[in-house]
């Protein structure tokens, strides 16, 4: 049955549209629900929301919409004959996207206007003179389409450009939208990898006895999740695809920060940026003399946390899995005082890490460290990503000291355009799966770990977005998010991603070669100049 705020946003498009209602509704319900959602919400902020009293969506008015639609082909006297459902979903697509940047933009400028009320700090430009009229103040947002339209009169091809929100405001603290070409990254010039069988980049080759042959059966792996969020996901993903050519990834640790960085389940209560605290878990990893190494927990079943938690799903695939709590680079600068002994500050990172290798049943010849996008390649050293991957490269570098590797999954999600050149740097290699180690990445992560959509507790973009390029869905792909990350005015995700055919693969390179590549570039970014070596 259609609600009557669906039933206002109908009416409100047949009447943009110049299109009949009746000729409208087919194509709208046919639509997904945060596509409809999005729609609804451009309208009437009101008509969706998480159900929080203090959540409440952002109002956007947009200028020059009928500039936009003009550019778009709608005209009042446009020829109705014919099947038109297919082209009137596409024009619904497209003015989805465009609405959902905008509100994304408008959250964002939101935010920040709000923090330089707050702080009484200008941080930047957006938060330097806003008066009662600011957008924080008014809660709405105004975006200005009109570039938009221009620049599709002037080329229609730009429809599939990224739509981007300028956070500059105008004298009449007005948003500007405009086009963006969509930046497919290309890590065609790394050599390939023919099978994961092989030494791995930054893999110390295997010794066995005199009297046998290299084999890599029972070579025994630990994956982590480095950049949180589903990168956990991933590592169990890859970790069954080792399995499949005798190397065994037995032991999972999910890294986590100690505040957290996006919503928890639905209901939950939890906010961004509160401490993280670990529940019914199978107790933490004992140090050498004996006493608890603060951050560690062992999951089991029924072991959840605040903020979002997927440490759980694979469960079934590992024998062991750990959740490590990251207390820098940036948590400590928000932290507040404690003498609760459960809130104690997490160990650093590497004591952590050694402590979980150290109990291992059997000794980890390699540790592979997974990220979901390519975020890792962002050299700052306030990325946690990063400082994850330094942390894991002071470990003990010996011949028997575990082998360090990093696998970027759908590289391309959040990589920075340099990714390239910094693989190529870094000598990453490509490996290009089998149609039957697609086929088997998207059976764990849809029917075995239901990422896919189906509930609402189990959500990743990158895990989304790498289940359409396994599929061989590419261009600007939908994501089956829960409506509580997008129907809110606090952090929302956008809806759509583009999704490139690289995105089927996965980037693999030595972790210490990366951290030698991504530390230097850092330092030359932030002005710190190496001394010369002796």
């Amino acid at each position: 049955m259609t609600s009557p705020s669906e039933l206002d946003a109908l009416s409100r498009l047949s009447i943009l549209l110049h299109r009949p209602l009746h000729r409208l509704s087919t194509a709208y319900a046919s639509l997904h629900r945060n596509v409809r959602s999005v729609l609804r919400r451009q309208w009437d902020p009101l008509s969706v929301g998480t159900g929080d009293a203090t959540d409440h969506c952002l109002a956007i008015e947009v200028l020059a919409e009928d500039d936009l639609l003009m550019a778009l082909g709608v005209t009042e006297h446009r020829d109705e004959g014919g099947d038109q459902n297919d082209d009137m979903q596409k024009l619904l697509l497209v003015l989805a996207r465009v609405f959902d940047s905008a509100y994304l933009g408008g959250c964002k400028i939101w935010e920040q206007s709000k923090k330089g009320q707050e702080s009484k700090r200008k941080e930047a430009e957006t938060q330097q003179s806003l008066s009662d009229e600011s957008v924080a103040a008014r809660k709405v947002a105004v975006v200005d389409l009109k570039i938009l339209a221009e620049a599709l009169l002037a080329d229609p091809g730009r429809v599939n450009d990224r739509v981007v929100i300028d956070t500059i405001l105008l004298e009449k603290r007005v948003l500007v939208a405009r086009w963006e070409p969509v930046l497919e990254l290309d890590f065609s010039g790394l050599r390939i990898l023919n099978s994961l069988r092989d030494p791995l980049p930054g893999e110390r080759p295997i010794r066995p006895p005199s009297n046998l042959k290299q084999d890599t059966e029972g070579q025994s792996y630990a994956g982590i999740g480095g950049g949180g969020g589903s990168d956990i996901i991933s590592a169990s993903v890859l970790g069954n695809l080792l399995r499949g050519v005798g190397k065994d990834m037995d032991l999972l640790i999910s890294t986590r920060t100690w505040l957290t960085g996006s919503q928890g389940k639905p209901g939950s209560g939890n906010r961004i940026g509160e401490r993280r605290e670990v529940f019914d878990h199978g107790g933490q990893i004992l140090s050498e003399e004996g006493n608890p190494v603060p951050g560690t927990y062992r999951v089991k079943q029924g072991t959840y946390t605040s903020g979002r938690d997927l440490e759980t799903i694979p469960l079934k695939n590992h024998k062991s899995i750990f959740l490590t709590l990251d207390p820098g680079p940036r948590s400590n600068e928000h932290l507040e005082k404690t003498d609760s002994e459960s809130l104690a500050p997490p160990s650093p990172l590497p004591i952590q890490y050694q402590a979980i290798i150290r109990q291992h049943r059997t000794p980890i010849h390699t540790i592979i460290t997974v990220d979901t996008g390519g975020d890792v390649f962002f050299p700052s050293t306030s990325s946690q990503d990063f400082h994850v991957q330094s942390c894991l490269s002071t470990l003990p570098d010996s011949s028997t000291s575990p082998s360090l590797t990093t696998a970027i999954l759908c590289p391309g999600i959040d990589a920075p355009a340099s990714s390239p050149a910094f693989a190529s740097r870094a000598k990453a290699a490509r490996y290009l799966p089998t149609s039957a180690e697609k086929a088997q990445m998207l059976h764990l992560l849809t029917e075995e770990y239901r990422m896919d959509g189906r509930d609402e507790t189990r959500f990743g973009k990158t895990s989304l977005c790498l289940q359409h390029a396994l599929k061989g869905e590419f261009g600007w792909q939908m994501l089956d998010l829960p409506s509580h990350v997008v129907e809110t005015g606090k952090n929302p995700w956008a809806i759509f991603e583009w999704v490139s055919k690289g995105m089927a693969e996965i980037l693999l390179v030595g972790t210490r070669e990366l951290v030698s590549v991504l530390g230097e570039e850092a330092r030359r970014r932030e002005g710190v100049v190496d001394e010369p070596k002796r």
